[in-house]
């Protein structure tokens, strides 16, 4: 293969590999069904695209992408990697001694969330630490400050009793004023919170220019009003016991 061949498809798998973590951290949130549950449907749906990028990286591995060299001797030495094929191993054990093999293989009843999901998602990180580009990440967290925004939106204004999309149409409002409950609550955007709103201020405290501090400054911002919000399970049950 020509130089220039290898290097546009190592472009394609970069930008493949920057497509598929904006899929997961920023298409995924916003694909939620009613107050804490995610239907089967669109969880089927959501699986499929990421398996689609996943397919999609593995053909240009085969015709001929190659990740980028590490930029220095201990870049290979990725305990994050041994980590997950570590979980990987003891779901596959977990999942070969259960009383039901083939219900934990698929995660059956548990909105498919087994040994394949777990196996995909080693999979799939796998393939973004092979091919993302590092001048990309400013990009992905631009789009997830965007996505923790509008999610922040969404769900302050269902608070007042104003549902834009439908989230809440069969809950109570005492259900709505809990979405920000990241402790001790199992809403899925509560937890998406947790994971999206540290790597939000992270890059706004580490913001290289004044232009890249304001608008992550803003993102942050709106982080900071889901937090103004919260309104813990935990906290109250705590409270009652005193």
């Amino acid at each position: 293969m020509r130089s220039d061949q290898q290097q546009a498809i190592n472009r394609l798998a970069g930008t493949s590999a920057t497509a598929f973590l904006c899929a997961v951290l920023c298409v995924y949130p916003l694909y939620i069904d009613k107050f804490s549950n995610l239907g089967v449907t669109k969880f089927t749906g959501c699986f499929t695209l990421f398996l689609l990028f996943l397919l999609w990286l593995v053909a240009c591995t085969a015709i001929g992408a190659r990740a980028p060299r590490p930029r220095n001797a201990n870049a290979g030495r990725d305990v994050t990697l041994w980590g997950v094929l570590a979980f990987a191993g003891t779901s596959l054990i977990s999942t070969f001694t259960s009383l039901s093999p083939t219900a934990s293989t698929w995660g059956l009843g548990g909105y498919y969330g087994g040994l394949m999901l777990v196996l995909f998602t080693a999979a799939g990180y796998w393939a973004v630490r092979s091919y993302l580009d590092l001048e990309n990440l400013d990009f992905v967290f631009w789009v997830l400050g965007i996505t923790t925004s509008i999610v922040a939106v969404l769900y302050v204004l269902n608070i007042f009793n104003i549902d834009l999309i439908g989230a809440y149409a069969d809950t109570a409002v005492v259900e709505r004023a809990q979405f920000f409950s990241t402790l001790g609550q199992k809403d899925f955007n509560g937890c998406f919170f947790s994971v999206a709103l540290p790597i939000v201020f992270y890059q706004f405290l580490n913001a290289k220019d004044t232009r890249t501090a304001v608008w992550t400054g803003i993102l942050a911002a709106f982080g900071a009003l889901a937090l103004a919000v919260v309104d813990s399970e935990a906290l109250a049950w705590a409270s009652a016991r005193r």
